[in-house]
């Protein structure tokens, strides 16, 4: 059985103000978009590397994306889940045969700060 693909397109757009950069993620996916955020600030004893902002407030956003598209997900599996039939706690490898469930990310990462 063949299936349609289907794409999802991610789009990171940086503004920058001084040491801030601000990455604001857009996610469109099918008939539904979502947008997700992140920044950083360079301190005053790092190097200028725009770059590394970018990078660390781009990771942010996809971040914050994860975290609304696994909410999401999971509010869909609490309708099934309230159904009088239950899909189980199974879940499967690509090939179909049973796999090992990975744990969902939660909460919005910590960097730590020098």
């Amino acid at each position: 059985m063949t299936s349609e693909a289907r794409i999802w397109t991610v789009e990171i757009t940086f503004t920058a103000d001084g040491d801030r950069t601000r990455a604001d993620a857009h996610l469109r996916a099918a008939d539904r978009e979502l947008s997700g955020w992140g920044r950083s600030r360079r301190s005053r004893h790092d190097p200028d590397v725009p770059v590394v902002g970018e990078e660390v407030a781009a990771a942010r956003a996809l971040s914050d994306l994860v975290r609304q598209l696994t909410e999401e997900a999971l509010g869909v599996i609490e309708t099934f889940e309230d159904d009088d039939e239950t899909f189980g706690d199974e879940t499967f490898d690509d090939d179909g045969e049973p796999g090992q469930e990975a744990p969902l990310p939660t909460g919005r990462p910590t960097v730590p700060r020098p």
